[in-house]
């Protein structure tokens, strides 16, 4: 028999159950590149350890992006905390361009 929980939208449990769907569709989908945010480094939570941790995830270390080497771990900051400005959006582009072309 399954238990049934009830939770409120937004509820830690919610939330760790969309993340766990949502990290099972990307790991299925077998990407050809991953594009990472460390949330932590953005919001000063710690040190950007967001390769270390993939490496040792034992779905995402076999995806295709991951054996290839195309991980992308971007500049928290730019892409959590700053805004939309020019400036901030041709960071963007110029990092993942550098990125892509290594």
């Amino acid at each position: 028999m399954m238990a049934r929980i009830e939770t409120q939208p937004g509820a830690v449990s919610t939330r760790g159950a969309a993340a766990a769907a949502l990290l099972k569709k990307a790991v299925a989908a077998n990407p050809d590149w991953l594009v990472v945010l460390d949330r932590g480094a953005a919001t000063g939570g710690g040190e950007n350890k967001a390769r270390e941790i993939l490496g040792k995830h034992p779905e995402l270390s076999k995806t295709a992006a991951f054996k290839a080497g195309r991980v992308i771990v971007v500049e928290a900051p730019s892409w959590y905390l700053v805004g939309g400005g020019i400036a901030n959006v041709t960071r963007i582009v110029q990092d993942l361009t550098r990125a892509v072309k290594r």
